[in-house]
Parts: C-alpha cells; structure tokens; sequence
C-alpha cells in the first residue's frame, strides 16, 4: 500500500449556506501492506477520507498520492501552486511552505485517471448488494472486467476465481444474483470488486445489517483477502472488529487526525476521548490483569489468543 494525503481539505458544499468542512489538514502516509481500521464517531469524515483514495471526490485543497496517481483539486491546482513557489512575495510563509510540500508530492505523479486509479482500489460500500443488475451471478461479477477492456472468456474466468474467492461454487455461476440470500448477495458485489484485482480494497462499513453470525463470516474472508496480499483500508464503528481484524488504526475526530497506532494502543490510552467503545475481549482480558493474571494483552486479537495466554499465564500471588 502506498497512499499519501498531503494538506488535504475538503469542503460540502463550499460557498453556500450549507458549507461544511469534513476533513481539515490531513498529512497521512501508508506504506505497506496491512489492514487499517478507519474510525471515528459520525460525521467524523471518515467515509469523506476513503472516498477521495479513489477519486470518488477529490479534494478541496491539497493531494491524494495512491502509487504514481495524484488526484487533485482540479487541473490547474498544481500549476496555481507553481506559481506561489515561483513568486514568493505576493504569499505568505504558510502559503509558500505548504506549496513546496504538495509540489514534492506531486512529482513524478501522473494526474489520476479514473480507470487507472479504480482498478488499484477498489471500493466495498455498505450494502453493495443494492449494485446488483446483471440476469447471472457470473456475468455481474464480471461485467467489472469487461468494462476495463478485458475479453469475454478472460473476464468470465476471473468472475470464477473471484466467486471462489468468495465462497460461491459454480452451483452459482447462472443463477439470478436476485434469487439469492443477503449474504449472498453481498458475496456476490464483493466478488465483482475482486475480479478486477486491485491492490487496496476498501471498505465501509462492510458488515451493516448483518447478524452477529454473518458478520464474522464476512470478515474472515476480508481477512483472507488481506492474507493474499490485498491492503485493507476498513471504516468501521465496531470496536471488536477492530481489535480483532486490523494491524493499525486512524482515528479522525472532527475531521481531524487524532491517533494513528495499533489498536491496543488505542484501547490502553484515550479511546474514550474519541467517544470509541471498548471492545469486549479487551474489557475481559483487562479485567483478568486486574485480578492478577499474567497476560500480555498486545498478543490477544480473538477468544482463542485469550483462552491460550491464560493458559500460559498463571495468577500471580
């Protein structure tokens, strides 16, 4: 993963009585393969932060850098910015500092464009099932590929791969995507994603209204997803799914970066400052430390890593 925001502002409706600034001096650099956890209350701005990796917005001020794409504010921004290094008398030091930053960014980077950058991330909404609209589970999944130019035979072998990927056998290949269950569904937009192998998946809010049960099978397949060498970038309100899933975390507050740190961190330091919930398996394990067992908490990520370390452990006396 290579991801870099540098001075990014971006603004609902600027110059309106509606005006609202979502996100305000983002600087956030990824750069490596993990599984992030975006999180923050609502209207933090943190579906604002994910929807600008892949020039679903672009930004009111400053750059995207997602591998050698930039997505910008518009096709003159750089050259404005140019113009403030080239005649630093008419600005100010803010101004010309900022400039400097962005333009070092920028180069070498190609203005994104759109296929480009969307075959790189790809993008999970909540309920992508309502996306449906092919007569067959395959020619859905692969209508993705085809519309990158990919030949019909080639496109329908993806579809396959990325529908085993899924947990769809060929028992689904020709049936109706509107015959079938919500988690199949889901299942289904999922692997329509997949199909055009990107390197970043992301997700928001992958989970909503799913039981507890079909959750846990949705994540475990992200997992695997991650596991095969795809990034995640996952928006989520679900402190458990965080603490379970995710290597690193973002915390936005206000539309600000507050905290970038493992989820552990996190939950040790001021969680509650953010209005984040605590995750349950971290509130037992901190409730067995208190009552004197030893456990290394930084290595608990489910029940199974719980139940192992106290078996390790022993209460101290």
């Amino acid at each position: 993963m290579q991801i870099k925001f540098k001075h990014v502002n971006f603004t609902y409706s600027p110059k309106s009585p509606f005006e609202y600034a979502a996100l305000k001096n983002i600087n956030l650099e990824l750069n490596k393969h993990q599984f992030l956890a975006v999180v923050g209350h609502t209207g933090s701005g943190k579906s604002t932060l994910v929807q600008l990796i892949n020039g679903l917005l672009l930004p009111t001020e400053g750059v995207v850098a997602v591998y050698d794409e930039l997505v910008v504010p518009n096709k003159k921004y750089l050259r404005n910015l140019d113009k403030i290094v080239k005649k630093p008398k008419k600005h100010s030091s803010e101004q010309i500092i900022k400039a400097k930053e962005i333009l070092e960014i920028a180069r070498n980077r190609n203005v994104f464009k759109v296929k480009s950058l969307r075959k790189k991330v790809g993008m999970v909404f909540q309920f992508p099932e309502y996306q449906l609209f092919e007569e067959t589970v395959v020619k859905d999944v692969a209508f993705g590929p085809r519309n990158f130019g990919v030949a019909k035979e080639e496109a329908e072998k993806l579809a396959k791969v990325s529908l085993e990927k899924v947990g769809l056998d060929e028992s689904y290949y020709e049936r109706s995507p509107f015959e079938l269950s919500g988690g199949e569904k889901r299942r289904v937009a999922i692997a329509g994603i997949l199909a055009l192998e990107p390197d970043i998946l992301i997700l928001d809010e992958p989970t909503a209204g799913l039981d507890p049960l079909g959750a846990k099978l949705m994540m475990e397949l992200f997992q695997r997803i991650y596991e095969g060498g795809t990034s995640i970038i996952l928006v989520t309100h679900d402190m458990d799914i965080v603490m379970r899933y995710a290597d690193n975390v973002c915390v936005l507050y206000e539309g600000e970066i507050k905290e970038v740190c493992d989820p552990i961190t996190l939950f040790t330091s001021e969680s509650e400052k953010y209005s984040l919930a605590t995750p349950v398996l971290y509130e037992v394990a901190q409730k067995l430390i208190d009552a004197g067992y030893e456990i290394d908490i930084s290595s608990i990520k489910n029940e199974k890593d719980l139940a192992k370390a106290l078996s390790k452990g022993r209460k101290e006396k």
